[in-house]
């Protein structure tokens, strides 16, 4: 398997985000090369220049992501990256560049990070889809309501172009919905992580998909959502507000699904993903000591690129 990354530079707007992003990406990369030796990145022309400046170690860097459209959100340039992956590397492996590796990933046909399940999330955002006249290509069952989680993820050619023509056919068919009010975040997220799912399920291989991190192992987590500042916390309250709003009883779904993002259970889980913890300053503050102690070299070149051309 040939690992791989995906950078879209037209979200980076802060320079403090930017330099968060860079530093996650350098010890990604770094990690999945000690354990893989090769590590390659797909992203647009900004990105090929800023990641070179940077010194950022990647053995190849693909561009064409300049094509997705601004306002189309990450998961949409991440749908389109799966399909230039897909046609360039067919053995890849993407990984989130907020996932590190002390170990090889099992090479399997079909891999994902986890199987988030039925739960409130996926629910409520297709109810909301729904009511706003949203129109999807597949019929659903409430057990199809489910997330996969992309930190990971594989699968051959046939597949990801079945996927990806769902998706884009998909955001074609609703745009004229695409507007102030709705929650195209949410949406665009459903697209990713539903659609894989619903794909695999209609091709009938379900089976064959490999959870690194399946709900239920030892996560070694010492973080949750209320150590995020009160400020990030605000900025996603309609989340909750659609999972209210659409009657979602807990006692109805799985348990929220955690990803391991401990750096110093790392030689226990093997596998980090800071995911959305990543807003806690306290986990990017072990992210930045875990680096600088093992890559001491890289990470202080890292800081030196990133103040001369910043």
């Amino acid at each position: 398997m040939t690992p791989i990354h995906i950078l879209w530079t037209k979200p980076l707007n802060s320079s403090s985000k930017k330099l968060e992003t860079l530093s996650m990406m350098m010890l990604s990369a770094l990690m999945i090369r000690k354990v893989y030796g090769r590590v390659e990145l797909v992203t647009d022309w900004e990105g090929k220049h800023l990641v070179e400046s940077m010194g950022i170690p990647y053995d190849y860097v693909h561009t064409g992501l300049d094509y997705v459209e601004e306002d189309k959100g990450f998961p949409t340039a991440k749908v389109h990256a799966y399909k230039l992956i897909a046609e360039w590397i067919p053995s890849f492996l993407y990984l989130d560049y907020d996932v590190f590796v002390t170990r090889k990933i099992p090479d399997k046909p079909f891999i994902i990070q986890t199987d988030e399940g039925l739960s409130m999330h996926p629910y409520a955002v297709y109810q909301y889809c729904r009511e706003h006249g949203f129109q999807f290509p597949f019929e659903y069952e409430k057990e199809d309501l489910r997330f996969y989680n992309m930190g990971l993820f594989k699968a051959d050619r046939d597949t990801v172009n079945e996927y990806h023509e769902a998706y884009f056919s998909t955001l074609y068919k609703n745009q004229h919905l695409h507007k102030n009010g709705i929650y195209l975040d949410q949406y665009y997220m459903f697209l990713e992580q539903n659609f894989i799912y619903m794909i695999l399920k209609k091709k009938r291989l379900i089976k064959k998909v490999h959870q690194h991190y399946p709900m239920g192992k030892s996560l070694y987590n010492k973080y949750n959502w209320f150590d995020t500042p009160e400020e990030l916390r605000k900025s996603k309250d309609y989340v909750g507000e659609l999972i209210h709003r659409y009657n979602c009883r807990e006692e109805d779904f799985n348990s929220w699904f955690d990803t391991p993002s401990s750096f110093d259970a790392i030689t226990k889980t093997g596998y980090v993903h800071l995911a959305q913890y990543k807003m806690i300053p306290q986990v990017m503050q072990e992210m930045y000591a875990y680096a600088f102690k093992r890559f001491p070299k890289e990470f202080g070149q890292l800081i030196n690129n990133y103040s001369k051309f910043h």
